[in-house]
């Protein structure tokens, strides 16, 4: 049986992993020609696949459907945010860097 602290331990490392893969699809997109519509075609394709696998049996595919739809849709709102300002999405991609790392360095333990 899981505890609560293990449970929030995964959570955070879910989480920190999905920043991690935003962070670094933001910076691809940003600067080189991956364009900005593949980004939203993969969103839509990881919350179809999460939301189909949602309540499969296994733990482990839960739990990598759901790192793929988050990271997906984080990365989504840092193109959606540079189709407006290309500065405001490189401020995207350093604020998620920081809450990477501040999950990161708090978990060091």
């Amino acid at each position: 049986m899981c505890t609560v602290a293990h449970r929030r331990s995964w959570f955070e490392g879910r989480t920190r992993l999905a920043i991690w893969i935003a962070v670094a699809e933001g910076i691809i997109v940003l600067f080189s020609d991956f364009t900005k519509w593949t980004v939203a075609a993969l969103a839509v394709i990881a919350v179809i696949v999460w939301y189909a696998t949602r309540d499969t049996s296994s733990p482990t595919i839960r739990r990598v459907t759901w790192v793929f739809a988050a990271s997906q849709l984080i990365a989504t709102v840092i193109v959606i945010i540079a189709w407006f300002f290309t500065w405001a999405a490189v401020l995207a991609i350093v604020v998620a860097a920081i809450v990477g790392l501040m999950i990161l360095f708090r978990d060091r333990g």
